[in-house]
């Protein structure tokens, strides 16, 4: 998958950086209680790789495990709203800048990988029935 799968929440920092694309990221001067950014950023790189890791092992075990099965169909279709949400905006104009139409190319490809492995889950999930009758 690209590399938009690989962050959770990635729309909406890139939403962020669409709509003002020059104060996007810019912190306000002065005392702030949020961490440094420094820390952020670890924290995040942290959240995406373990989030990374239990979505592989839930594709891993979709197989064998008509829970685990269900569980990352669920996960997939969140993901599939969240991109379907940012093609919406992205085409509707609603958000733009100098990457907007990279983004969206990028999206749709994205969009096509989750639905092709949405339905494989919906496969599993079938033959699992049809097995357990």
């Amino acid at each position: 998958m690209g590399r938009l799968a690989h962050s959770p929440g990635w729309w909406r920092a890139l939403v962020a950086r669409l709509r003002d694309p020059e104060h996007a990221g810019s912190r306000p001067r002065g005392r702030s209680s949020a961490p440094p950014p420094d820390t952020d950023e670890y924290d995040a790189r942290h959240l995406i790789q373990r989030t990374l890791a239990d979505k592989a092992a839930l594709r891993r075990r979709a197989p064998v495990s008509r829970e685990d099965a269900a569980r990352y169909e669920a996960l997939l279709r969140l993901e599939l709203a969240s991109l379907e949400e940012l093609e919406r905006a992205l085409r509707g104009g609603r958000i733009g800048g100098p990457d907007a139409e990279d983004v969206l190319v990028e999206a749709c490809a994205e969009l096509t990988q989750l639905r092709t492995e949405i339905a494989w889950c919906r496969a599993l999930l079938a033959e699992r029935a049809t097995a357990g009758r």
